[in-house]
C-alpha cells in the first residue's frame, strides 16, 4: 500500500511511503470479539491486498469497518436506530479527516 505524505504539497515535494502489508488476524479477532459482544450476529469479512472489510448487522443496527493493509481503521460507518455517523481517519488509523452524521443508513 502506498501512503502519500504531503499530498497536497507541490509534486517535486509529495512523498511516497511504502506500507508493508500487516498480519491482520489480530485485527480480525479483536473486531469479531467487539462485534458479537456488542450483539451483532450476522457479521461478514472482505479483503483484498489493499484492504480488510468488517460488516456486521444486527437487531440494534449496522457497523462497517475498512482497514488498510497496516491494520489502521481508515473509515467506519454505524447506523444505531436510523441514527448514523460516518467517520474517516488518515493512513494512522487515530486522525480524524471527517465525520458526517445523518437520519438512516438508507441515506447512503
Amino acid at each position: 500500500m502506498m501512503h502519500h505524505k504531503d499530498l497536497a504539497s507541490a509534486p517535486q515535494q509529495r512523498l511516497v511511503i511504502m506500507l508493508p502489508a500487516a498480519n491482520l488476524s489480530g485485527v480480525v479477532r479483536d473486531q469479531l470479539r467487539t462485534m458479537t459482544s456488542e450483539g451483532f450476529a450476522d457479521i461478514d469479512i472482505r479483503w483484498n491486498a489493499n484492504v480488510l472489510a468488517i460488516e456486521a448487522r444486527g437487531e440494534s443496527g449496522y457497523v462497517r469497518r475498512i482497514f488498510n493493509c497496516a491494520g489502521a481503521r481508515v473509515m467506519e460507518k454505524i447506523d444505531r436506530g436510523g441514527i448514523g455517523v460516518e467517520r474517516f481517519y488518515d493512513a494512522d488509523g487515530i486522525t480524524l479527516l471527517s465525520e458526517a452524521i445523518f437520519d438512516s443508513c438508507d441515506d447512503r
